[in-house]
């Protein structure tokens, strides 16, 4: 495992962890829902695009950086 792809998978950590944050911050029964049901996290994502999109961005960043890393193998 290369560093770009340990960086990827930190940087997609950071995004989901920031997804939660936000969604505990509109509500508590969005925070738990979004963290014992992964899906509705997806729902968090559309109808509260303003708080999630900046976390969403950084896990799409994440995620390319893990694809990047992982293609040099």
């Amino acid at each position: 495992m290369n560093a770009l792809t340990i960086l990827g998978v930190g940087v997609f950590f950071i995004g989901g962890l920031g997804i939660l944050i936000a969604a505990f911050r509109t509500n508590i029964w969005w925070g738990l829902g979004c963290l014992l049901l992964a899906p509705l996290s997806l729902l968090f994502l559309v109808l509260h695009w303003d708080a999630a999109k900046n976390p969403f961005l950084l896990q799409l960043a994440g995620l390319a950086l893990l694809l990047l890393g992982s293609s040099d193998g």
